[in-house]
Order: structure tokens, then sequence, then C-alpha cells
């Protein structure tokens, strides 16, 4: 697993338990703060966000970066 797997996998883990915390729904945006550097791509990480959401309350809701 690459660094914006990893990256990715832990927003999705926590923006789902945010999400359950708050009484379940579905998230429409999702906000990414990073920093740049590396080799990250905004279209890398919306690719592997749109992977790893899939099935989960996040599914569908636009990844927005701040950098």
């Amino acid at each position: 697993m690459n660094a914006a797997d990893q990256m990715i996998r832990r927003v999705v883990v926590q923006a789902v338990d945010l999400l359950d915390r708050g009484g379940g729904g579905r998230a429409t945006t999702v906000t990414l703060i990073a920093t740049s550097g590396g080799h990250l791509t905004e279209a890398g990480l919306q690719r592997e966000f749109e992977t790893m959401a899939a099935g989960t309350p996040l599914e569908g809701a636009h990844l927005h970066f701040r950098w």
C-alpha cells in the first residue's frame, strides 16, 4: 500500500466514523487538507477515494482539496 492509499484509507475510516457518531447519514463532500510534496496528485487521490469509498456512506461524495 503506497502513501496515497494509506492517506485515503485514513480519511475514509475517519469520515465514516464521524458520520456514525453523528447518527449516520451520507456525506456529500469530504475536504482533504494535504501538504504538497511527494507524488500525490488530485487525480490519483480522487481515484483512490472513489475506490475506497465505494459501498460506504461516502460513496458519491465530492473530494475537495486544500493544499
